[in-house]
């Protein structure tokens, strides 16, 4: 299997970083990945992230990243057996 590390930082509309966002996250799979991070994080400094692994199936994954402050976000990742 492969893993990933995924990455996030908490920005506003101007895309400045907000140093002082220190909310958790949550995380969510869908498809043929799974999370081997942690499924909820605090970021620290605005900034923070997770671990996916492949199942060894291929398709379609989904990241989901849910904030009580912010709308949530989700990030796709095609996913091929070779």
């Amino acid at each position: 299997y492969d893993v990933a590390e995924v990455r996030i930082e908490a920005c506003d509309e101007h895309d400045n970083l907000l140093c002082f966002y220190n909310d958790p996250v949550s995380f969510e799979v869908e498809g043929p990945i799974e999370l081997i991070g942690p499924s909820v994080a605090a970021l620290q400094g605005g900034m923070g992230g997770t671990y996916l692994k492949t199942t060894g199936e291929s398709g379609i994954g989904v990241l989901r990243i849910r904030s009580m402050q912010a709308k949530p976000v989700e990030l796709t990742f095609t996913i091929e057996d070779r």
